[in-house]
């Protein structure tokens, strides 16, 4: 059996990726049919599509991309298909910054101070791990840590 060339595999489910995030758009608890895309600014179904679905859509594959990123990037250092954060803690020290937002009160003074100490603990946990394994470890040494 003949299989296609990765190339035309890639561009296929971008295609796929691209038109289910369309079709994604026009469902929903107010369904806007295709007719109504090209209505005008003041139409309550240009306020739906264009100012409510579509930053999210563009936020869900944003940030389906970098986890499947960060996933493959982790399972390649790893050398173990079965690895994620929370194997090596990052996860962990991920949640410990962003409760400690809400511990010290600071995730009530602006809506990016819980997602930015979230990133800023779960960079500190790889930190400390880079720091714990040393810089001539092994990965065996490196998941141990």
């Amino acid at each position: 059996m003949k299989t296609l060339p990765r190339p035309l595999i890639l561009i296929g489910l971008l295609a796929l990726i691209l038109l289910l995030s369309l079709a994604s758009m026009s469902a929903g608890r107010v369904w806007v049919p295709w007719s109504d895309w090209a209505s005008q600014q003041g139409d309550p179904a240009w306020a739906i599509l264009f100012e409510l679905r579509l930053p999210r859509t563009i936020l869900a594959l944003m940030v389906g991309a970098v986890l499947g990123l960060t996933g493959a990037a982790l399972q390649g250092y790893t050398r173990n298909p079965l690895a994620d954060p929370g194997m090596l803690g990052v996860s962990t020290m991920a949640a410990l910054g962003a409760v400690l937002t809400f511990y010290l009160g600071a995730a009530a003074s602006a809506p990016w101070v819980l997602p930015v100490a979230a990133m800023a603990g779960a960079g500190l946990g790889v930190v400390l791990l880079l720091a714990l394994a040393g810089a001539t470890s092994s990965v065996v040494t490196f998941i141990l840590a």
